[in-house]
């Protein structure tokens, strides 16, 4: 019973931040200056199961973020399937962004995103999460919205 309380939770915290993330797309803070400020680290985590539609687009535009300190961290069933392929594609093209893959394996598991997830924050280096889809695409100056909404709460 406490595990099952303890995923659902887990899966409220991340359905909150996505949908903060929603809300935080594209808005302007007026009177704002990010000039001198000090960026805190942030570990992107994309659990990645299937090609999904635009998958290269919308893995692309989180490597082209305005943000300067953070690295994402893909998760991934087995080394040789697709998104594995994909992930070590986006590392070749990409060099100056720090990525990692994470297998997690295949097997069956009673909450397969949860399952995931926790093997991927344990090799994530940045203070700050952020949980995303490898079908969610983002604007370059996403990121920077949420951690500065994040500095000021």
């Amino acid at each position: 019973m406490t595990i099952i309380l303890i995923l659902t939770a887990v899966s409220l915290g991340i359905f909150a931040f996505q949908t903060a993330a929603a809300f935080l797309f594209g808005r302007e803070q007026a009177g704002t200056s990010d000039s001198g400020r000090d960026w805190p680290m942030v570990s992107i985590l994309k659990p990645m199961k299937s090609l999904d539609d635009e998958f290269r687009a919308n893995l692309h535009s989180f490597m082209v973020l305005d943000y300067p300190r953070y690295e994402i961290v893909f998760g991934i069933d087995e080394p040789d399937d697709a998104c594995a392929r994909e992930a070590r594609g986006l590392q070749a093209r990409y060099p100056a962004v720090p990525q990692k893959v994470v297998v997690t394996g295949s097997e069956k598991r009673q909450n397969p995103k949860i399952a995931t997830l926790v093997p991927m924050a344990e090799h994530a280096a940045g203070g700050l999460l952020w949980i995303s889809d490898a079908n969610t695409r983002v604007a370059p100056g996403v990121l920077k919205s949420l951690v500065r909404e994040h500095l000021v709460s």
